[in-house]
C-alpha cells in the first residue's frame, strides 16, 4: 500500500528518507523503487506492455510491471451509467446495482476520513448483489480484484454512492466494475472517489454465466480491459512457484 503525508488541512508533506540496513530491506527498497518507477511509465504512457513469447517465462522486471499494470485503471474511462441513460445490452441491465451509505463517525479514522476497509467491505456487498442479480439470485463466491484505486479520501458527512455492473463474462467466471462517489447532500456536490473491478464464480460449478452483449464502443472498451487485466492475472498465476 501507498500512503501520502498529510497535515491537518490535508496538503502533501514531505517524508523523512528510509535507509535499508539488512539485505532483506535493501531487497524490499529496490523492489519498491522499481515499482514506483514503473508506476511513472504507465502513467505517462512511456513503457509498452510486456509480453513474453509463447513458452517463455517472464523475468522479474516483467513480472512485476504486470502487477502494477493490474492495479492500475483508466480514469478516462466512463461508466455505463454516466452518460445517462441505462446500457441496452442484453442481460447486463438486471445486474445494475446502486446503494447508498452514510458516513458516520464511528467509521472515521485518525485523519477523519472514511475507513479504507469500511469502503472495500461496502464495495464487495455491493458488487457480490450485482453478480447474484445477474445469475438471478444464484450464489457467488468471490475469485478476484482487480484495478481497486482510491482515487481520494471520503470526508464525513457525506453519502457514498456504490454502482456496480457486471461488463465481462467467461463460461465459469463474471466480473463487476464498481464505481464510488462521494456526495455533499448540502452543496449538491459529487466527487468520484474509488474504481475496481471484482471477479466471481458461481457457487455451482455447474453454472455458466450468460454471455455479456457490449452494444456500444464504451462497452467494449471495458470488455477488453477485463479480458487484458484476465489474461495478464492467468500468466502471473502460470509463472507462481509451485
Amino acid at each position: 500500500m501507498s500512503f501520502v503525508a498529510v497535515d491537518e488541512s490535508g496538503t502533501p508533506q514531505p517524508v523523512a528518507q528510509f535507509i535499508p540496513e539488512t539485505p532483506l530491506e535493501v531487497t524490499r527498497f529496490r523492489e519498491g523503487n522499481l515499482r514506483r518507477e514503473l508506476r511513472r511509465k504507465l502513467a505517462t504512457g512511456t513503457m509498452p506492455i510486456p509480453v513474453p513469447a509463447p513458452g517463455q517465462a517472464a523475468d522479474r522486471e516483467t513480472m512485476l510491471y504486470i502487477h502494477e499494470l493490474l492495479r492500475s485503471f483508466p480514469r478516462a474511462l466512463r461508466f455505463p451509467w454516466d452518460r445517462g441513460a441505462r446500457p441496452t445490452a442484453q442481460g447486463r441491465d438486471v445486474s445494475y446495482v446502486h446503494t447508498i451509505e452514510p458516513v458516520r463517525g464511528g467509521k472515521l479514522n485518525f485523519h477523519g476520513t472514511l475507513y479504507g476497509g469500511t469502503l472495500m467491505r461496502w464495495i464487495e456487498t455491493n458488487a457480490s448483489l450485482s453478480a447474484r442479480a445477474y445469475l438471478r439470485g444464484e450464489p457467488v463466491r468471490l475469485a478476484g480484484l482487480h484495478g481497486l484505486t482510491f482515487l481520494r479520501p471520503i470526508r464525513p458527512n457525506r453519502f457514498v454512492h456504490i454502482q456496480s455492473l457486471v461488463v465481462h463474462t467467461t463460461s465459469d467466471a463474471l466480473t463487476v466494475m464498481v464505481n464510488v462517489q462521494a456526495e455533499d447532500a448540502i452543496e449538491g456536490e459529487h466527487e468520484e472517489t474509488l474504481r475496481a473491478f471484482l471477479t466471481y464464480a458461481p457457487a455451482d460449478p455447474g453454472r455458466s454465466p450468460a454471455p455479456v452483449t457490449c452494444a456500444s464502443d464504451d462497452e467494449r472498451a471495458v470488455f477488453e480491459e477485463v479480458e487484458h487485466r484476465l489474461g495478464m492475472q492467468r500468466m502471473l498465476e502460470a509463472d507462481a512457484p509451485t
